[in-house]
């Protein structure tokens, strides 16, 4: 697997909330969506990843806490919570 993939701005003809990101890096790397989990901290990045089918966790920053992230599929108030709940499910 390619594990050096790096998509942005200057490559991408748009940015989020296309999601065209999302779709292209997960081809490079040769895996599925079902495959991938994007992780974001932002509605704009939620959005642009549900978008193109992926599953997205959120971890809330201190400008975007005060949001709900409705359609994540899971929301963590750090990166330690996150990091503690994808060890927990056996995930990494």
């Amino acid at each position: 697997m390619n594990s050096r993939v790096v998509f942005c701005l200057v490559t991408l003809p748009y940015a989020k909330p296309d999601s065209e990101g999302y779709t292209l890096t997960c081809a490079k790397l040769g895996l599925t969506k079902a495959g991938c989990v994007v992780i974001k901290d932002t509605q704009t990045g939620l959005n642009a990843a549900r978008a193109a089918g992926f599953a997205c966790y959120v971890v809330q920053s201190n400008s975007s806490k005060h949001h709900k992230f409705t359609q994540a599929d899971q929301v963590f108030t750090d990166l330690r919570a996150m990091q503690h709940y994808l060890s927990a499910t056996g995930l990494v």
